[in-house]
């Protein structure tokens, strides 16, 4: 009978550090954005303010998010965005040209719909990148930091738009 109550013990203190360390993980703040995702980022054909967005924690139940990057065109000659895709069937990108067109949704290659684009881009004028995450696409096992990207090919190079969540139950 000792030997029972040893092993309920030491059940009920494993439960009980398991349980710990979920509540650690799943109620901490977003952090800074990592090094690494910043580092990601690469110089490509347009300015923003802020390539790296940060939606903090994000719950499954209550859906999908959104954010917009806007990007200018400063190159000083037009250009051409010929492909638009993501880093995950969780996240879509549509993207409203200077004239207010919208095209896409674009994902991730692969996974049903299309990359191409054909969106002009006159010098100096602005292009939305309007981005819907699905905390939920994943299930269950889609909970904690994730981190996606966005990329753009231009006839010119191409520009990577990054985000982070902190996705929760």
């Amino acid at each position: 009978m000792k030997n029972n109550k040893e092993i309920i013990i030491i059940v009920a203190i494993l439960a009980l550090t398991v349980a710990a360390i979920a509540l650690i993980r799943f109620n901490r703040t977003p952090s800074a954005l990592p090094e690494t995702l910043a580092a990601s980022v690469t110089e490509g054909t347009f300015v923003s303010g802020a390539q790296v967005f940060s939606f903090g924690k994000v719950s499954m139940r209550d859906g999908v998010v959104r954010h917009d990057f806007k990007l200018k065109n400063d190159s000083g000659e037009a250009m051409r965005i010929t492909s638009v895709s993501t880093s995950c069937m969780c996240t879509k990108a549509v993207v409203v040209a200077p004239d207010g067109e919208k095209q896409g949704p674009f994902g991730m290659p692969g996974h049903g719909g299309s990359s191409s684009a054909d969106i002009a881009v006159p010098a100096g004028e602005e292009v939305t990148v309007q981005v819907v995450f699905d905390p939920a696409a994943h299930g269950p096992a889609g909970v904690g930091r994730v981190s996606r990207e966005i990329g753009l090919t231009t006839d010119k190079g191409q520009t990577v738009m990054s985000f982070v969540a902190d996705v929760m139950p």
